[in-house]
């Protein structure tokens, strides 16, 4: 389903115009936004409700990781948070040691390797 409008039609005068122009503009932002931040493959049903449903977890999923990188101090883009995190999503450690870099020590032997 594909909604048209003309502005002209329905917006007479210069004030009507700029702010229907500045509201196509930040709709325009905002599903840009979406696509480059929310990496929604496909969607799970065809209604206009299942859609709306999966969008707004994705939003607020994108938030809460985003609060969880602040909280924790990780330095780190959310995506990379985002990546560690579904990768350990049974594991029951604690999520500080989860972003912890490895401390690998790597023995010797006696030949120098």
């Amino acid at each position: 389903m594909a909604l048209t409008l003309s502005p002209r039609k329905y917006f007479k005068g210069k004030f009507c115009l700029r702010r229907l122009n500045r509201l196509c503009k930040a709709l325009h932002n905002v599903f840009k936004w979406i696509k480059q931040h929310l990496r929604v493959k496909s969607f799970w049903g065809t209604s206009e409700n299942s859609v709306r449903i999966q969008i707004h977890v994705a939003i607020i999923t994108y938030c809460l990781i985003a609060i969880i990188e602040h909280d924790l101090k990780l330095n780190r883009p959310v995506f990379q948070v985002m990546r560690i995190l579904g990768s350990y999503l049974l594991v029951k450690d604690n999520i500080k040691e989860l972003f912890e870099p490895l401390n690998r020590k790597y023995e010797t032997t006696d030949d120098g390797n």
